[in-house]
C-alpha cells in the first residue's frame, strides 16, 4: 500500500506542476524536489510537525517564532496548546536538520 500511495502523489504532484508551469510559462520550477515518508514511529511523526509549521519560518515568510503565531496560514498556536510552546518551538527550530531515515527515528 505504501508504495502504490507514494505512486499516486508522484503522479498528482508530477500533473499540477506540468499544469502550474505550463499556465506560468515556466519550467521545473514546482515540485522540483519533494519528499514523502512514511510516518513510522512518534518521533517520526513529531518531526514532520516541526517541519510543516517551521516551513514559513525556514523559507523567510515570517522572521522569527513569534511571527509565525499570527501567521494566517500556520496552525502554530493551535499546536502549542496541544504540545506546549517551548517543545513546539525546539522541534520546529529542529527542521533544518531532519532525517527522514526509518533508522534516524
Amino acid at each position: 500500500m505504501g508504495q502504490k500511495l507514494k505512486d499516486i502523489m508522484k503522479r498528482i504532484n508530477g500533473r499540477v506542476s506540468y499544469e502550474i508551469n505550463r499556465i506560468n510559462g515556466v519550467s521545473n520550477q514546482i515540485f522540483d524536489k519533494y519528499h514523502i515518508s512514511n510516518i513510522y514511529s512518534k518521533n517520526s511523526y513529531y518531526k514532520v510537525i516541526g517541519y510543516i509549521i517551521g516551513n514559513p519560518f525556514k523559507h523567510g515568510l515570517v522572521k522569527n517564532l513569534e511571527e509565525l503565531k499570527n501567521y494566517e496560514f500556520c496552525n502554530y498556536a493551535e499546536k502549542v496548546k496541544e504540545f506546549g510552546k517551548e517543545w513546539l518551538n525546539e522541534i520546529i527550530c529542529k527542521v533544518k536538520n531532519l532525517n527522514w531515515d526509518r533508522n534516524g527515528d
